[in-house]
């Protein structure tokens, strides 16, 4: 199959717009997609000036979702003094599957030349995930343990590094569970929630009533 924006080879199909795009194209358009709700959410405000720029906390976990998020604000703001992006990546304690990604996040830290914090559940909590899944105090499945103790730790440190936005990578995949498990669930108000965080700018006032 062809790519719909040139002759070469198509490695993806957009189901959303029902484009097949090449490589090249389908990067430009996750670049496109993204600037555009930059822009149309009016994430940047107009009072940030390069004397009083804004902070931005990028959750850097190393994986696909992450690091393309990361490296496309990096690409959207590196010339603009007004945003000043920092990556910051939570090492859980997982044996054998956290390291060698937050090598990977230094890595990419390094190369983009960004502030890169680190921090993990044994300096906060004095645990490993591997200790609270091996013990399950309250029976429930290990994501349900480190959600809770990942997003604890974004926000705490979002708010430590002064941030006004915390941002976090997410595929249309990701979206999709969410609203399915607040249905099946028959969680009204997370899923008025999740539908409300989706639409408008960023920051305007809705009428709750």
């Amino acid at each position: 199959m062809d790519c719909d924006k040139c002759d070469r080879e198509a490695v993806m199909h957009a189901a959303y717009s029902g484009l097949h795009l090449c490589e090249d194209h389908f990067t430009a358009s996750v670049d496109k997609r993204v600037r555009r709700r930059v822009r149309e959410d009016g994430l940047v405000p107009d009072d940030a000036t390069p004397e009083d720029p804004e902070t931005w906390v990028v959750g850097l976990s190393g994986g696909k979702d992450s690091v393309v998020l990361t490296d496309i604000l990096h690409r959207t703001f590196e010339q603009d003094p007004r945003i000043e992006l920092v990556a910051l990546t939570i090492h859980e304690g997982i044996e054998g599957y956290r390291d060698k990604s937050v090598d990977a996040c230094e890595e990419l830290a390094e190369e983009l030349s960004i502030r890169h914090e680190i921090v993990t559940y044994e300096e906060e909590f004095d645990v490993r995930m591997d200790d609270v899944v091996e013990k399950d105090p309250e029976n429930m499945a290990a994501c349900a343990y480190c959600g809770v103790f990942r997003r604890d730790l974004l926000s705490r440190y979002a708010e430590e590094f002064g941030a006004d936005k915390l941002l976090t990578g997410h595929n249309l995949d990701d979206e999709a569970e969410t609203a399915l498990m607040n249905f099946l669930e028959g969680d009204v108000a997370q899923i008025a929630k999740h539908f409300d965080a989706s639409l408008g700018r960023f920051g305007d006032d809705r009428d709750d009533s």
